[in-house]
This record gives structure tokens, C-alpha cells and sequence, in this order.
């Protein structure tokens, strides 16, 4: 395989087609940036299949397909937020592209000049931007071959070396794009390993941690009660994880009487509701509205997204680890002891931070945490 055609496509026709991107501006140019990164990280993933054997496990083949994965369905995103923007079809056309990028999920390309077809077509019923589009078939259209070219049947590995453990575990800065991918979970163990993964943080002594921690190959679906509410109860020891997958905002949480439990949320929801738990670890993407922690204990949260407000009321011994997204999420106390907060500071490195009871905590970044004493009139407000 010659990564060097790939180099000269990347090195020229896609840093055209950034600069008359940015020329344009607004969604286009923010499309680009993804293509970018997108190219960027097929960079990566040939240069490491050149190098390495093909892995033993395929989660940790899957691991390093996944952040391309990730940047095509934010493509999508852009796309949809700029429905009424005057270039809206070149945002389109580069959405209706990208089943190029997901090559790598597949063994055959045979069907690739098709979709050329197809794109070809649709480029050719845009009024506007001639030089644009011209730049972006020539992308495609030199892409397309040299995956025919070099991967007719896939993703192949050529090298004499052993792959070693994905660096992406190591690397806090990256874990909220695999986040997204239950073969995340899969390839590695829960408890301190999991800390390990979010932080290159000293944890103190006294921290609490689940000790019980599941096999997450093995997972239970949650099912849906009362149309929007997914509801657990009554759970204990469950050596399954408890995977919950909606596709609706608007769904909430509810998590009552279990213990010793591992629950992944693998999509956004409105609202996580904690009651009467003990030794349960949440790992969760965006909330939307808040998570309530309420009569439990040993409580483990970890956000990969953003998160506005966390309620805690007498629950004792919770972990709070967030990414650098949530650093404006309000956390408020009562009645709870041995509460703290993980998070990144710029350097990378994660700090830990103590929250005591009935107050309210708001993250700095950089700096730490700034705590007010919460009053009856503040409360009422919730």
C-alpha cells in the first residue's frame, strides 16, 4: 500500500479545499475542518496498519476506526443545524459523500463507483460554487481509487510488529470519542482501571470506588416504561451491564433499590434520577436537564458530554468525573458527605476537589471550584 498517494491527496487537494472553504465560511468551512480531521486520522490508522499485525481482538481494531466513525456523524450534525444557510446543498453533498469514509466498516467496496455516480449527479444540480465543487469530486474521486486501489476488501495490515494497548485508553483528551461505543467498555476492565483511563489523577485513600465492577462484554437491555421513562429497580450484583439506547431526547432515567450495578447510557437524555441506591457507577453522555442523586450511597458518575446541573441530597461517598464539556455544570449539596470532583485541568492533568454539604459548587477552569453557601430562596428555585 502506498501511503504516499494518500499523503499528495490529503497535502493538496484537501488543503485546497479547506482554503476555498474557509473562503465561503460558516458551515462550509466547519464541514472542512471535520473533512480535515477526518483525513488526518486515515493518516493515522495507515500509517499503524503498516507498521503492525492485524490485532488479535477486533475491539482493538474497532477502537481505532471509531474516531473517524465519530467525525462523519458530526458532518451530519453541521448539516442539520445550517438547514436554512444559503449553501446548505454543498453541506448536503458532503454528508451525501461520506459513506466513503465508512469504508472501514465494510469488505467490499465494489459499490464505490456507484456512489461516485450518485455523488457526481447530485454535484452537477448545484448552481453555485463551481470551484468548490469541482475541488470536492476531485477528492472524492481520487479517494474512492486509491481505497479500490489498496483496500478492495477492506482494512489489511502489513506489518511485523504487535499492535501494543490502544493509546487512546491512555489519553484523556481522547476517551469521549470512544465513549460513544460499547466496544470501549468491552476492551478494558471497569473499576480503577476505568479511573486510570479518565485521569491521570492521585486519587486520595479514602476515595470510594465500586470494588465489584461487571464483565462489560455481557450487557442487559433496559426496557422502556410509560413511553418516555426507562426505569431500573430492584437490581443486585447484576454481573450484566445495564445498557440503555434511545434515540429520543425527551427520555428519562429513573434508578431505584439497586446495588452493586454498572449502568451505561449510551445516548443523550433529559434526566438521570438516582433513589435508594448503593455501589452503582453511571457512565453517561449529555444530560440535558439535570441528574439527581437522592437516599444512596458509594455513587459513581462519569460524563463524556455536557451536563447543566447535578442535584445530590443525602447521598454519601459520590465521584463526579467530567471532561473538560461540563465545565459549567452547578452541583448542588445536602445532607451529603464525602462528595468530589474530578476534572482536567489544560496541562491534562485531572484534580480532585471535595464538596461539602447544602452548598453550591460551580467549576473554574484552571482554577477550582467556587462554593456558596446555598440558601432557602436559592433552593426553592429547584
Amino acid at each position: 500500500m502506498n501511503v504516499e498517494v494518500f499523503q499528495e491527496i490529503y497535502n493538496g487537494l484537501v488543503a485546497d479545499y479547506l482554503e476555498i472553504s474557509q473562503e465561503i465560511g460558516n458551515g462550509v468551512y466547519e464541514q472542512s475542518i471535520v473533512i480535515d480531521k477526518i483525513f488526518s486520522l486515515h493518516l493515522d490508522l495507515f500509517e499503524t496498519s503498516l507498521k503492525y499485525q492485524k490485532p488479535l481482538h477486533d475491539t482493538h481494531e474497532t477502537l481505532l476506526k471509531q474516531p473517524i466513525l465519530k467525525e462523519v456523524e458530526i458532518l451530519e450534525i453541521i448539516k442539520d443545524k445550517n438547514r436554512e444557510y444559503e449553501y446548505s446543498d454543498l453541506l448536503n453533498l458532503v454528508c451525501e459523500s461520506s459513506d466513503i469514509f465508512r469504508w472501514i466498516t465494510q469488505f467490499d467496496l465494489s459499490h464505490f463507483p456507484k456512489i461516485i455516480e450518485n455523488i457526481h449527479d447530485l454535484a452537477m444540480s448545484i448552481a453555485h460554487g463551481e470551484v468548490w465543487l469541482k475541488k470536492w469530486l476531485e477528492i472524492i474521486q481520487n479517494l474512492t481509487k486509491f481505497l479500490i486501489d489498496n483496500y478492495s476488501k477492506g482494512l489489511t495490515w502489513h506489518g511485523k510488529e504487535i499492535l501494543p494497548p490502544p493509546v487512546i485508553l491512555s489519553d484523556i483528551s481522547s476517551i469521549h470519542k470512544i465513549f460513544d461505543h460499547l466496544s470501549l467498555f468491552r476492551s478494558i476492565k471497569q473499576g480503577n482501571n476505568l479511573v486510570k483511563v479518565l485521569r491521570k489523577l492521585k486519587i486520595s485513600e479514602d476515595m470510594t470506588i465500586c470494588e465489584e465492577y461487571n464483565d462489560l462484554s455481557k450487557t442487559e437491555e433496559v426496557y422502556m416504561q410509560d413511553d418516555k421513562k426507562w426505569v431500573i429497580e430492584h437490581k443486585k450484583n447484576d454481573k450484566r451491564n445495564l445498557l440503555i439506547e434511545t434515540s429520543d431526547l425527551d427520555n428519562l432515567v429513573f434508578i431505584y433499590n439497586c446495588k452493586n450495578c454498572n449502568i451505561v447510557i449510551e445516548s443523550n437524555v433529559k434526566i438521570i434520577r438516582l433513589d435508594s441506591c448503593k455501589n452503582i457507577s453511571i457512565l453517561f453522555k449529555t444530560i440535558y436537564n439535570f441528574v439527581e442523586l437522592v437516599e444512596s450511597s458509594n455513587i459513581n458518575l462519569h460524563c463524556f458530554g455536557i451536563i447543566p446541573k447535578i442535584n445530590i441530597d443525602c447521598t454519601d461517598n459520590v465521584n463526579i468525573f467530567v471532561t473538560q464539556k461540563p465545565m459549567n455544570v452547578s452541583i448542588y449539596t445536602t445532607q451529603s458527605d464525602g462528595v468530589k470532583v474530578h476534572f482536567p485541568y489544560d496541562d491534562g492533568q485531572y484534580r480532585t476537589f471535595p464538596i461539602s454539604s447544602q452548598l453550591l459548587t460551580t467549576l473554574e477552569p484552571n482554577k477550582g471550584v467556587k462554593t456558596i453557601v446555598v440558601t432557602k430562596d436559592v433552593e426553592a428555585i429547584f
